[in-house]
């Protein structure tokens, strides 16, 4: 036997020992879900044949998940749509061996990616409006799991029904049937939308506006609403009669005749009406109903109603009453129904018996204002003004009040009229400048509410008693309380305070030429013109004309850092010294704008701005004479015009001046250019140094 023979056959024995050691140590090609390796059944050796047999997958699962066979037996739910769908058997959706973390209903087994957007489109039952926003768990839950079923687990999506009573308990206790979308929605419960009162009794009107409970009785043992059959349609049946007390006149039990149902009071009972019983005249015709027919224990009666006494006291019988009418005397004697109060004529022959005629102001007077609370109508009382008038005068008037008020003044204006200067001056307020010339309304004006707002009793000193505060209550400090601690006696303008009362923020300098207005201008917000708490720093009233150039220096000191009041701003003695370049030379006398130039915005450059030549001057040289380790120090200086330069050509240059060089002028051998395009130059560099540049060797 050839060795590849032998080979070939121990390795066939290898490879079956192997698999037989497999089979019976690890059959599965994988670990089983947790759910799976909790049952015995499954997790033993021989219980791959639980789920793989002959005929499929799909019998070994529906052995086991008993409530899915009932499904497809009675054809419902969701896997017999997937059925009838074409789905490729269980494990199309339910994958295994791929561990105890795996899970069992992953999300590609929902047609939607989740279960949180499943659409429940299998059933009748659509999810919208409340339904829509609850969790799936809200309503899937080991409460309405199908407990028929040995594989029932606490988190189950079969066992629900499509009813609304299989989640919901019924308020009505079946009073009204099953079919809870006859009346309601899955919007909202309350109020019932589907429910329609037109075909019970239509809600109208006043009835519009009650609640259920206010027609339909609470029954507390069951703790709901009877929605049966109420007492029933007619006015009576929910509502008392007001007008069956036994002294009451009848009206019948036709409610509508009189009332409506938006509003009980709003009667249709017309003064017409009322003339078969008291006809309405004048007043009684303005009165309203609740007037006479106050209440259902009052009733107004037959017996009643021809007799002013039966609804109006007699004010007349008062025991105190020094005159009683006699019994004979009726009330239309005096009154009449168009008006309570007297007539005109029959006021005056009253009043006349007295001492005080109805002339003046007094004929406009209302009665009650001197008959009412309880005072009796007498026939003759004295003529005093203090029973029914207080004084409102603050001064002490010695004379009686005739004196500047007669009985024919209308309105208290005569008084005036007989006011003189030297009677003003004993109210304490002497008519003097300004005051002299003005007219009374101008201090004590007709439109005032009462006789103490038009003369209120001022001080002369009080100006703000008459005069709105132009300064909003900047000065109610103790010191500033009167305005003549500023102002004139006679003029506002302009004010007494003077430079040196200005201790507050000292007037030196620029500062005492300028105007008040100028920093205390008017503040919007105030709504006047800005005095107490003015700032002192420059920046309040002028704007920083140097940018932010000198920031640290306004933070720590301010301008004056610079500037003083007592100068010019333009010409601050500044000293260049502290810049760290002093001034010397030709640069003492160049004006400062010469190198701190504005720039585009105005703002002058003071920092920055460059110290080499180059930064201030063009170079007449056009580049040629730059070097690193020279600059236009080297030949010329500040201290001398420029032409006048410290050139050294023995020294300074490449080519010495020998012989006759010495004697040549520069331009012999620096002449000047002028190029194409720009200003002339004298050329430095380059230039030859050999002599055939300069001299010509053929003569």
């Amino acid at each position: 036997m050839r060795a590849s023979t032998i080979l070939l056959i121990l390795g066939g024995v290898a490879i079956l020992a192997m698999s037989g050691w497999l089979a019976w140590t690890a059959p599965m090609p994988g670990p089983l879900a947790a759910a799976h390796a909790g049952q015995p059944s499954l997790a033993a050796p021989d219980g791959c044949e639980a789920c793989h047999r002959g005929d499929g997958f799909r019998s070994g699962c529906l052995e086991c998940h008993a409530e899915i066979a009932h499904q497809l037996t009675i054809r419902r739910g969701f896997h017999l749509d997937l059925t009838n769908a074409g789905a490729d058997g269980c494990a199309s959706c339910h994958g295994e061996h791929y561990g105890e973390a795996y899970d069992l209903v992953p999300p590609h087994a929902w047609p939607s990616g989740s279960a949180q957007t499943f659409a429940h489109d299998h059933v009748a039952f659509g999810l919208a409006e409340a339904h829509d926003r609850l969790d799936c768990l809200d309503c899937h839950t080991a409460k309405w799991a199908d407990e028929r079923w040995p594989t029932a687990r606490a988190q189950s999506f079969l066992g629900l029904e499509q009813s609304c009573g299989s989640c919901h308990a019924d308020p009505h206790a079946g009073e009204l049937g099953e079919d809870c979308a006859r009346c309601h929605s899955q919007t909202e419960f309350r109020p019932a939308p589907g429910f329609d009162h037109v075909d019970s009794f239509p809600l109208l009107d006043a009835h519009a506006d009650l609640t259920c409970e206010s027609c339909h009785a609470l029954d507390r043992e069951a703790g709901r609403l009877t929605f049966g059959q109420v007492a029933g349609t007619d006015c009576a049946s929910c509502h008392a009669s007001p007008h069956d007390a036994p002294n009451e006149l009848s009206y019948g039990a036709d409610c509508v005749a009189c009332h409506n149902a938006t509003l009980f009071d709003d009667l249709r009972y017309l003064t017409a009406d009322h003339a078969a019983r008291f006809p309405l005249r004048g007043r009684h015709g303005e009165v309203d109903c609740s007037s006479c027919h106050r209440s259902i224990s009052a009733p107004l009666s037959e017996a009643t109603i021809d007799d002013c006494a039966g609804c109006h006291e007699n004010p007349h019988r008062t025991p105190t009453a020094t005159v009683f009418l006699a019994d004979a005397t009726t009330c239309r004697d005096c009154h009449s129904e168009a008006s309570w109060s007297p007539n005109d004529v029959a006021a005056r022959q009253l009043h006349a018996m007295t001492d005080l005629p109805l002339i003046g102001a007094h004929e406009k007077t209302d009665c009650r204002l001197c008959h009412g609370d309880g005072r009796p109508l007498q026939v003759t009382s004295p003529v005093d003004c203090e029973p029914c008038h207080a004084s409102p005068h603050h001064a002490d008037w010695s004379a009686p009040c005739a004196t500047c008020h007669p009985l024919n003044d209308s309105g208290w204006e005569l008084a005036a009229t007989r006011l003189t200067v030297g009677d003003h001056q004993r109210t304490g307020f002497e008519l003097a400048s300004p005051h002299a010339g003005l007219e009374c309304d101008a201090c004590h004006p007709k439109s005032a509410l009462s006789f103490t707002d038009r003369f209120p009793g001022r001080p002369p000193e009080s100006c703000r008693s008459c005069h709105a505060d132009p300064h909003a209550g900047q000065f109610e400090d103790p010191r500033w309380s009167q305005c003549t601690s500023c102002h004139a006696s006679d003029h506002f303008q302009p004010s007494s305070i003077t430079l040196a009362d200005h201790q507050s923020y000292p007037l030196h300098g620029e500062h005492m030429a300028v105007p008040c207005i100028s920093c205390h201008p008017i503040d919007e917000t105030l709504g006047a013109r800005r005095f107490v708490g003015t700032s002192p720093r420059c920046a309040s009233c002028h704007a920083n004309p140097h940018g932010e150039q000198f920031a640290a220096e306004l933070e720590a000191g301010g301008c004056e850092s610079c500037h003083t009041a007592f100068d010019g701003f333009d010409d601050p003695p500044f000293d260049h010294r502290a810049t760290g370049w002093p001034l010397t030379g030709l640069h003492e006398k160049v004006d400062c704008v010469s190198c701190h130039a504005p720039d585009r915005q105005g703002v002058r450059a003071f920092r920055g701005v460059p110290r080499d030549c180059s930064g201030c001057h063009d170079d007449p040289h056009r580049g040629q004479l730059t070097h690193s380790d020279r600059d236009c120090t080297d030949c010329h200086s500040n201290e001398r015009p420029w032409l006048s330069t410290s050139f050294d050509h023995q020294r300074q240059a490449s080519f010495a001046l020998d012989g006759k060089h010495i004697q040549l002028a520069c331009r012999s051998c620096h002449p000047s250019e002028k190029p194409e395009h720009g200003k002339a130059f004298v050329r430095y560099r380059p230039i030859g140094k050999r002599c055939q540049d300069c001299h010509d060797f053929d003569r």
